[in-house]
């Protein structure tokens, strides 16, 4: 009797030091598990950690180069912007001086130019030029009229080899006597003969204080009596002169800078 319950005691001990085993493996397997999870969470987390890192280097570099970038543009804006303070600029006022004429070979007047240097620096070897400029121009605008002042300026002289000095802040004035040949009339809308005087004046200057500075300006003027029209109607009908209105005073002259026509550098 002793003896089964002595077995039955060794049997019950042994099958609860196999349910604690299995517990205690059981246990150890859940531990490894969450250790194995903790050590690839925090692998994970370096990892990410590493890659935001590399991405924030990044876009520190390309922040760098950004601003870097932009640091040279605004020095290269800044010296030019001193260098273009540091240079003479021309500007040209035109008006007839006088009436306009009539003879056998056409019409004359008198016109004045007005040269200004808005600039900090004088304009030295200033040379300026004038032309009348055939009716018939009007339809080169629309083609290389740029390139035909430009030529013009290229091709001033000076009589005595030097031009001249335009101080900054003040005027010099320069005169010409404008011309319309009789073959340069034409018929308006109406039958009656007209001209549109055109006048070219162009100019080339060096700066004071660089002589490779070479700055140009040519502009082409168109003169008449009559106001401008809407912008639909032909530039010729736009300011006209008449032979028979006789002679016309500078006061009701009107004087329009055409289109396409200036060249500034």
């Amino acid at each position: 009797m002793r003896t089964r319950k002595a077995d039955a005691c060794a049997k019950a001990e042994e099958q609860y030091r196999e349910a604690n085993d299995s517990l205690v493996q059981a246990r150890r397997a859940a531990d490894a598990a969450d250790a194995s999870a903790i050590v690839a969470y925090e692998q994970t987390r370096i990892a990410a950690w590493g890659f935001s890192a590399g991405i924030l280097t990044l876009l520190a570099a390309f922040a760098a180069a950004f601003f870097a970038e932009r640091a040279a543009h605004h020095t290269k804006r800044s010296a030019d912007a001193a260098e273009q303070a540091l240079r003479p600029w021309i500007t040209m006022e035109i008006e007839p001086e006088s009436s306009v004429r009539w003879d056998d070979d056409g019409a004359w007047f008198n016109v004045l130019v007005k040269v200004y240097n808005h600039g900090s620096v004088p304009a030295v070897n200033f040379l300026i030029d004038f032309a009348n400029v055939p009716m018939e121009a009007i339809a080169i605008l629309q083609g290389n009229f740029r390139k035909e002042i430009e030529g013009k300026i290229d091709s001033i002289t000076a009589p005595d080899g030097f031009g001249e000095i335009i101080t900054p802040g003040k005027y010099a004035e320069f005169r010409f006597q404008a011309e319309v040949n009789q073959e340069w009339f034409l018929p308006d809308t109406t039958g009656k003969i007209c001209c549109a005087p055109l006048v070219a004046v162009f100019c080339r200057y060096q700066s004071a204080n660089d002589l490779k500075l070479n700055g140009k300006l040519g502009q082409c003027y168109m003169f008449g009596v009559r106001p401008p029209l809407a912008r639909k109607a032909q530039p010729a009908a736009n300011l006209v002169l008449y032979p028979d209105q006789g002679e016309i005073e500078p006061s009701k002259i009107k004087v329009r800078l055409l289109p396409l026509s200036s060249v500034a550098k």
